[in-house]
């Protein structure tokens, strides 16, 4: 008995610093933040949309946001700062229908770098697009080598989602570090004919990302859901296209991403203030939970809630939602129904276990019409008497992404519901919830599966699913 205590207290020794150490560490500064709300003129905000529907002999593809990026990147004269998640073209992409929006973006930043070479480029991404350091990235070499600077984002400063792995990676193979570009097997999560390293396989089971899709400028920026991802391309997805003192605040967080990852990105900016009828707030990680909640926490029964969301599945954000269907307010959610990755099926967990939880509360749900593409955007509009507000940006509403584990980046704007921005919003919700080539009712997907269920709800408590 003594001897199973000692070992016991010896166990908790080794694992109780790595536990809290994962999951409870300070997160670095500026990272979870939220700006001061800044007043826009009209033409300040921009709302941009891609949608994907089927055409009499394929897919039709409607998209204003890369094609808006380019313009963007075309129109810069002092920085560029672009944060992207998924920047991968594989052998495999062969779709005669996929934009190749992976190498439209390296050309287009290539080019810009050439034309101006004393102007400052910063790429940021995540680890996975060079899958954890197994091999390289020929669009991330080719920058590198017009003069842009390439910035892999280190999340190990980062609390850790996958809570039962986590532990035991951080206390074992951490130390083993990264393989330096050797991969040994065959690729199975980006282009087969790469290799991945064990030791890359086992760091993509922390589940984390720097998850957030953002082109700046210091006239204008981008924030959306979109990546410039070629198997991506045909996704539908929503951004945002905005200027004023805001830049700064985008700016100052991508510092810190690339400060974090031992880079620098040496640029001094201060826009000029704006003033006019909209309102901005530039909101991060945690924060966007924390304004989805207070916002569907302020309506009432005269108000409504519309949300159109690639994941949804945290357990703060449902229960807001269901207390606020308690108190009258009119929800509509419309979801994909989480069935297409890449040309592989899925499980349908978590979007089919939340809708059938809410439609039993009384939630009005849609699936999104899909063809083999994601429905990927992530958005949730608030309509009030006199108001309407916006979140939308990179992050789903799961715990990984609103929860302080991965990377993100939304806006939050507000406009009288007269202001153009908030009838192209409404606008935009109504055509994809009553137009049949863009969602259909719930039933088709419906699963109302117990077991399925709660797969779903320890998923999200533990951090195991890919959501």
């Amino acid at each position: 008995m003594r001897f199973k205590n000692i070992l016991l207290k010896n166990i908790l020794i080794v694992l109780l610093p790595g536990l809290l150490f994962g999951f409870g560490r300070k997160l670095p500064d500026h990272i979870s933040v939220e700006s001061s709300d800044y007043s826009l003129p009209r033409e300040g905000i921009e709302f941009l949309r891609d949608l994907t529907y089927r055409g009499d002999s394929c897919r039709i593809a409607d998209q204003e946001i890369y094609p808006r990026a380019y313009q963007l990147i075309d129109s810069a004269e002092k920085f560029l700062v672009l944060d992207i998640f998924l920047f991968i073209e594989s052998s495999v992409d062969s779709n005669p229908e996929y934009i190749r929006t992976t190498e439209l973006l390296t050309q287009k930043l290539i080019d810009k770098k050439n034309f101006n070479p004393l102007m400052p480029i910063y790429f940021i991404t995540d680890e996975f697009n060079i899958f954890y350091y197994s091999h390289k990235n020929s669009h991330l070499e080719r920058m590198k080598e017009a003069g842009i600077e390439v910035i892999i984002t280190d999340m190990l400063k980062f609390r850790d989602s996958h809570q039962p792995y986590s532990l035991f990676w951080r206390i074992g193979p951490r130390w083993f570090g990264n393989p330096n570009y050797k991969g040994t097997f065959k690729n199975l999560f980006t282009d087969p004919k790469e290799k991945m390293a064990i030791r890359s396989i086992l760091k993509l089971f922390n589940f984390k990302a720097n998850h957030r899709k953002i082109i700046l400028s210091e006239k204008a920026a981008i924030v959306t859901s979109a990546n410039p991802h070629t198997a991506s391309s045909l996704h539908s997805n929503i951004g945002f296209y905005v200027t004023g003192e805001v830049l700064k605040d985008i700016l100052d967080s991508e510092k810190a991403v690339a400060q974090i990852s031992k880079s620098q990105i040496d640029i001094d900016f201060t826009p000029e203030k704006t003033t006019g009828p909209l309102k901005l707030k530039y909101i991060t990680e945690g924060k966007i939970r924390k304004h989805l909640v207070k916002n569907i926490d302020k309506l009432n029964a005269a108000d409504s809630l519309d949300i159109s969301v690639f994941y949804m599945s945290d357990r703060k954000v449902v229960k807001a939602i269901r207390e606020a269907k308690e108190r009258g307010v009119t929800i509509r959610l419309l979801l994909d129904a989480n069935k297409d990755a890449f040309g592989k099926q899925k499980n349908g967990i978590p979007n089919r276990q939340v809708a059938w939880e809410l439609v039993k509360k009384g939630v009005a749900v849609r699936w999104a019409n899909t063809h083999g593409e994601q429905f990927h955007t992530k958005i949730a509009i608030f309509t009030q008497a006199d108001s309407l507000t916006v979140i939308g940006g990179s992050a789903n509403f799961t715990k990984r992404n609103i929860g302080d584990k991965n990377l993100e980046a939304d806006l939050l704007i507000r406009a009288a519901r007269d202001e153009n921005i908030a009838l192209e919003l409404k606008e935009y919700f109504d055509l994809i919830w009553y137009d049949e080539r863009f969602s259909m009712d719930f039933e088709h997907y419906k699963e109302a599966k117990f077991l399925k269920y709660w797969i779903y709800r320890y998923q999200e408590f533990a951090g195991m699913g890919t959501f």
